[in-house]
């Protein structure tokens, strides 16, 4: 007598039944994409499924629904943010050859940084001037850049999915994060590719050269991370030894930013590198106001993730080197906003930069206490879903996107009218 695969095998799935899920997916993603996001972070948390072409699939269309969201960006020039200057940049493309583009222009500056002017250009004509539709493209490609790298960490670590959902949900929906992304764009796109890097760096022991670079010349603050890479102590518990030799680096650090200018010209040969250094050299005057952000809220991040620190790689025992070094890198990294108090704007930078490292060590806080780690994770994923929604039309006022409803119930066609 022949028994069934679902005799068996309780956990058995038939291809019929996976291809009816995908195509399920897909087609409530046309007719409702929330709801089909809403529906794919619940199955997957409830169901715990770890079928890789599903969780891709996830990955893909939740990236994609945060690009339609952007596409949907009101922008008015005196806004508080950069986008209307990005939307001039965009625009000086038009009729004129790439040569001149890369010379002349709103922005001459950042032919210092050059990649991001080709993409600029090459956008231009290919969305036909339509810099809102081109900016929800580099949003997209950098939420997505994030997932493959938070999923590579994921899947070379851990076999509970609910983490990798808890992780994703905690990168996209906290709401800070996605302000930042409608203020400081292009940081932001070059931040989500080289959160890919570093990823394929630790995880793989691959540097991916060229796009590293891609990021560095996008945006020159990515140079800060590229050289962190290389900072061999933060690959394993820090000792007391590699105590001394962080503040070696720290005070090294600080000696060099108060004499910025001296290694502006040192370094005048390269137009990206004195570039970078002089814009550092001008952070203090670019912000007089000593109130642009707190000290306080940096000193109050460096005693909670000490903690957090201690608790993932002394107290628990670390799954392996990767999870040590995100925890090191996002404790080093608020260290660093420390010491460039000085430079408020460079601090700013390196601190909302946390966003994309809090995801690789914030889900993993309980995860040798399997009952109170359950709780913990619904518990993220329920709190930032429901807090983004909630506070999606205070952000900046509700001056920069159309009202909540729209996004609850419009189909995709009613984002490309």
């Amino acid at each position: 007598m022949k028994i069934s695969n679902r005799v068996l095998y309780p956990d058995f799935i038939t291809l019929q039944e996976v291809s009816m899920r995908y195509i399920f997916a897909i087609l409530l993603f046309m007719v409702n994409p929330f709801l089909c996001v809403g529906f794919m972070i619940f199955f997957t948390m409830l169901s715990q499924s770890k079928e890789v072409t599903w969780i891709k699939m996830f990955l893909f269309l939740l990236a994609l629904f945060m690009g339609l969201i952007q596409s949907t960006r009101i922008i008015k020039f005196g806004e508080p943010s950069d986008w209307p200057m990005y939307m001039n940049y965009f625009s000086e493309a038009d009729g004129k050859d790439l040569m001149t583009y890369m010379q002349t222009g709103y922005m001459r500056e950042t032919s210092k940084e050059p990649v991001y002017r080709i993409i600029n250009y090459l956008g231009f004509y290919v969305f036909g001037g339509n810099f809102v539709l081109f900016a929800a493209t580099l949003v997209f490609t950098m939420y997505f850049s994030f997932y493959q790298a938070i999923y590579k960490f994921w899947k070379a670590s851990f076999t509970d999915v609910r983490l990798l959902i808890a992780a994703i949900v905690l990168f996209t929906f906290i709401t800070e994060n996605f302000g930042i992304t409608n203020n400081l764009l292009r940081q932001q796109f070059a931040t989500g590719i080289m959160s890919y890097v570093i990823a394929s760096k630790v995880v793989d022991n691959k540097m991916n050269w060229w796009l590293a670079l891609v990021a560095c010349f996008i945006h020159t603050s990515m140079f800060v991370y590229l050289l962190i890479l290389f900072i061999k102590p933060l690959y394993e518990i820090i000792r007391p030894k590699y105590m001394l030799w962080f503040c070696g680096i720290l005070i090294i650090g600080g000696f060099i930013m108060q004499r910025i200018s001296f290694f502006a010209n040192l370094f005048s040969f390269s137009d990206t590198l004195s570039y970078g250094l002089y814009r550092v050299s001008k952070l203090n005057d670019l912000y007089e106001n000593p109130d642009v952000m707190s000290n306080t809220t940096v000193y109050y991040n460096i005693g909670l993730f000490l903690l957090v620190t201690l608790k993932l790689n002394y107290i628990d025992t670390p799954v392996n080197r990767s999870q040590i070094f995100y925890t090191n890198l996002l404790f080093f990294v608020f260290l660093l906003c420390a010491v460039f108090s000085f430079a408020p704007l460079l601090q700013i930078r390196l601190y909302i930069s946390r966003f994309f490292l809090m995801p690789f060590v914030v889900p993993l806080l309980f995860h040798r206490q399997p009952f109170i780690n359950r709780i913990y994770l619904w518990s993220i994923v329920v709190f930032f879903l429901m807090r983004f929604f909630v506070s999606f039309d205070r952000m900046h006022d509700g001056e920069f996107f159309p009202s909540i409803n729209s996004l609850v119930y419009n189909s995709v066609f009613h984002y490309f009218p």
